[in-house]
């Protein structure tokens, strides 16, 4: 014997198959914004390392190779690979800025600076290319940098000068800092 179905029982039925859709919809979506979240916060709180070239004008000028992490984690470099050789633009022949960057640990906000010698190099040289890969406690990232150290020759910075030679370095020095505030 069937028992026929009655109104009452189909609105329930249907009841209960909406709730069951709804509720798999809901939780899918809180995955999704679960995930997201995470990616989110691994983004804004993940080291970022780069290099790039920075100058000071004092008596003389200076230019250094500067590796710093912007990030707000620390990170371990893993590999660190660039072409040229970073030999070429040592002070000394035993001296490779860089050299032995593998296994540094680098803070939020630290910077390690080596100084470079550019006097000689070609105006028209090709950028050179960095090749790093750092790690976090939770990932690994790889970056490729590109240096033009061209386009650095390029600038000029005007200087104020004064017949004291001491009086001219701590105006070069107090120049420098308000140009970098910029």
């Amino acid at each position: 014997m069937q028992c026929p179905l009655t109104v009452s029982d189909i609105i329930e039925i249907a009841g209960i198959i909406a709730s069951l859709v709804t509720s798999i919809v809901a939780i899918a979506i809180s995955l999704k914004t679960l995930k997201q979240n995470s990616e989110m916060i691994e983004e804004s709180t993940r080291p970022y390392i780069s290099l790039y070239i920075g100058t000071t004008y004092f008596s003389d000028t200076t230019t250094y190779l500067i590796m710093k992490n912007f990030g707000q984690s620390s990170a371990i470099v893993t590999n660190f690979s660039a072409s040229p050789d970073l030999s070429r633009f040592s002070y000394d022949d035993d001296y490779v800025p860089f050299g032995h960057i593998v296994g540094s640990h680098i803070c939020p906000g630290a910077s390690i600076q080596f100084p470079i010698k550019v006097t000689g190099l070609p105006r028209d040289m090709e950028p050179i290319i960095i090749n790093l890969e750092y790690r976090s406690p939770s990932k690994t990232y790889t970056e490729v940098i590109s240096l033009n150290l061209a386009s650095d020759f390029d600038a000029i910075h005007l200087r104020a000068n004064t017949k004291d030679q001491h009086l001219k370095e701590i105006s070069f020095a107090l120049q420098d800092i308000a140009e970098k505030m910029l």
